[in-house]
């Protein structure tokens, strides 16, 4: 089951693969086809993993997660 966290930037989406990658999840980097009034640029890290730890994970290394879900 493939989960997903939304990003503020391409930045950030290329930089939480990185850490992601490095802490055994395979993940990749997806371009929302719709931005909405929440904010962020449309990108999203998708993984095979648990929500939570991965947002814990991401937030320690100072990415801010905008949303998060399951794909």
């Amino acid at each position: 089951m493939n989960s997903y966290v939304r990003v503020t930037s391409i930045t950030h989406a290329t930089k939480g693969k990185n850490i992601l990658m490095a802490n055994g999840y395979k993940a990749y980097i997806r371009r929302l086809s719709q931005i909405n009034e929440t904010g962020g640029c449309g990108f999203v890290l998708v993984f095979n993993g648990d929500v939570e730890k991965v947002k814990a994970l991401l937030e320690k290394s100072k990415i801010r997660v905008l949303g998060s879900g399951v794909l």
